[in-house]
């Protein structure tokens, strides 16, 4: 039976994932317990395991509750904040959850010890906070160099690979696309194909290549607009104006 991928919005602009097969699942990223624990006994679903990206608390405040719930293991790369883990991940590592194997990717920059999950059988990635759609993730801990080589790990994937990225911030990222490659029309196409959806999830690797600024800072245009051609400074740039925009 092929496994199934369960969307539940989280706090504001969250989302939480479930892998599920059989009515076993994994969860990815709990920011909060209820809204989980809700849809969880709403289609009658058992978690045996928690899968985390990254230690930011709005993607790990709901382990503890869901724990005390239900006997999951929690699969993660401790960071200082949060460390509770029962299985660490690693580079490189291949594990297995409800049926599905996963392989860890590191993707520091957002944070150091962030990872991204890929499920290569499902042609699916949960990229946390390291890759938005038409975005990536502020860099609290990393450097432009670091996550311009996490992207580079990204982009070895299979292009159609289906992203489920940790927020909704789809149309602020649409928005600053298309102020820094204004005659991009695969931003406009992209834009129409959103239209007015509330989840934008997921989306593909294809689209991030046609469209997002953070991985085409080998574009003639945005290199002209930001008067910078090194690729890292071209993303350091492109991060400095997403972070004020």
């Amino acid at each position: 039976m092929m496994s199934k991928i369960h969307i539940i919005s989280t706090l504001t602009d969250n989302y939480t994932y479930l892998v599920e097969n059989s009515s076993l699942c994994a969860v990815v990223d709990p920011g909060e317990a209820k809204p989980v624990l809700a849809y969880l006994k709403e289609n009658n679903l058992t978690p045996i395991a928690i899968l985390l990206t990254h230690d930011h608390l709005d993607h790990y405040a709901g382990v503890s509750e869901i724990k005390e719930a239900y006997d999951v293991k929690v699969y993660g790369n401790p960071g200082p904040r949060f460390s509770d883990v029962d299985v660490k991940l690693h580079e490189g590592k291949v594990f297995e959850v409800v049926g599905e194997k996963f392989e860890v990717i590191a993707t520091p920059g957002h944070t150091m010890a962030h990872v991204v999950l890929y499920f290569p059988s499902l042609g699916v990635l949960f990229s946390g906070d390291t890759l938005f759609a038409m975005g990536c993730g502020r860099l609290f801990e990393g450097s432009p160099q670091h996550m311009l080589g996490s992207f580079e790990k990204l982009k070895r994937l299979p292009k159609e690979t289906k992203v489920y990225a940790g927020h909704e911030y789809t149309k602020q990222n649409l928005s600053f696309a298309k102020s820094v490659e204004k005659g991009n029309v695969k931003i406009s196409e992209r834009e129409k194909r959103i239209g007015s959806k509330a989840c934008t999830m997921p989306f593909t690797l294809e689209e991030e290549f046609e469209t997002n600024p953070f991985f085409r800072v080998d574009s003639k245009e945005i290199q002209a607009g930001l008067k910078v051609s090194e690729e890292v400074h071209v993303f350091a740039a492109l991060r400095k104006l997403r972070d004020n925009f």
